[in-house]
Order: C-alpha cells, then sequence, then structure tokens
C-alpha cells in the first residue's frame, strides 16, 4: 500500500568499478590491472546481471578490434581486449531459470549472421531437489584443458546438471586456473563469501572479483 510522506530506507550502488575497457580488469584497488585471457563468471540466480554486462562491453571491443571501420566510427583506435572466452557457472534452483546459449552470444553479431568473436561456455547447475529428472538435458563437457591458448577459440557451448556447486565441479568445467583468468563471482552475499570465492581460492584461482 502507497503512503505518501512515508520514509523509506535506500542505499546503494556499492562496490567499485572493476572493468576499465580496453581488456583491463581491476582485481583489488591500488594494484596494477590485469589483461586477461578468460573470464570467468560464477553466478547465482538472477545475480547474473552485472557479469551479462561486463561480457557485453567486452563483446563490443572485440567488434571494434575485429572491425576497424567501427573502431574509428567509435574513436577507439588502440584496442587492445584480449579475451579469448567467457566460461559461465550458474547456478539456479529451475530448470527453467537456465538461461539459453543465445541470451549469451552476441546480438549484433547474430544478427549478421557472423560468428562468435568471443567463446561463451556455459554450464548450469540445477539445485532444486524437486526438478524433475527427464527435464534435464545430458551435460556436455568443455574442449580439453588448453585447448585453443594463443588463439581466438569462438566454440560455443552450453550445458546442464543437477546437484550443488563444488571444487570438483569447478576443477571440471573450468580451464586451469592460471594467471591470466579472470574470475567475476555475482549474486547474494552469502553466496559470495560463503561459497564462490573459498570454493575458487581452494581450486587455485587467484584473480577474483565479487560483484554485488
Amino acid at each position: 500500500m502507497r503512503v505518501e510522506g512515508k520514509e523509506v530506507l535506500a542505499s546503494g550502488p556499492h562496490g567499485q568499478r572493476i572493468f576499465f575497457g580496453n581488456g583491463l580488469f581491476e582485481v583489488k584497488v591500488g594494484q596494477p590491472k590485469i589483461r586477461p585471457r578468460i573470464c570467468v563468471v560464477l553466478a547465482g540466480g538472477s545475480g547474473i546481471t552485472p557479469g551479462i554486462s561486463v561480457l557485453r562491453e567486452v563483446q563490443a571491443e572485440a567488434r571494434r578490434k575485429a572491425d576497424k571501420r567501427e573502431a574509428w566510427r567509435l574513436m577507439d583506435y588502440e584496442n587492445e581486449v584480449g579475451i579469448e572466452a567467457f566460461e559461465v557457472i550458474h547456478l539456479n534452483k529451475m530448470v527453467e531459470d537456465a538461461l539459453p546459449l543465445s541470451f549469451y552470444e552476441d546480438p549484433k553479431l547474430k544478427q549478421q549472421s557472423q560468428e562468435q568473436l568471443v567463446a561463451i561456455r556455459v554450464h548450469n547447475i540445477v539445485t532444486s531437489a524437486g526438478a524433475a529428472e527427464e527435464s534435464l538435458k545430458p551435460s556436455s563437457p568443455r574442449s580439453p584443458r588448453g585447448e585453443g591458448r594463443g588463439r581466438a577459440v569462438r566454440q560455443c557451448k552450453w550445458s546442464l546438471q543437477k546437484g550443488r556447486l563444488t571444487k570438483e565441479v569447478i576443477s571440471k568445467v573450468l580451464s586451469a586456473p592460471m594467471d591470466d583468468v579472470v574470475c567475476l563471482i555475482c549474486g547474494p552475499h552469502n553466496f559470495l563469501t560463503d561459497l564462490a570465492k573459498p570454493l575458487l581460492e581452494e581450486a587455485g584461482f587467484k584473480h577474483v572479483i565479487p560483484m554485488w
């Protein structure tokens, strides 16, 4: 019920800028930025939104790097974005909440029937105990670790499983925790601090950036 004159508590936005364009991420404030080859997004539910925003910025930079006309039109002459792939682990309670692969792909390239410039590899985890087994599609494992290092890997993949997030799932689905891999974790605060960040660090990932 709307009551005119009633006080409402509000706060935010919180956090800090983490993507500075030109492929650069700031993992910790005041420390040198890094230019990763792989960007991991580990998200819970609708908390994936900030990760998608970064994905769209990177896709736009990749288009400008590939198309000099667009780069000149937007005065982006020295684009050095080096991200070859986004690897996404998305947790949801229900199968219906898993976003399709088409949602992640660059919409402008799809409209022009062009090949994706940044590979998208999505692994969905359905956590609800009531999820029907027949509604779960068979999981498709990602390419072997290290495949495509040093060149653009454009294949896009989508898979889904029922269960929970574990260190074993992270190690199986994501690329090896190298220095050129950055991890964005998005979702509820407890999901980030109690689950996502500890598991990634236990798996060996060094560059983990919380987003909420």
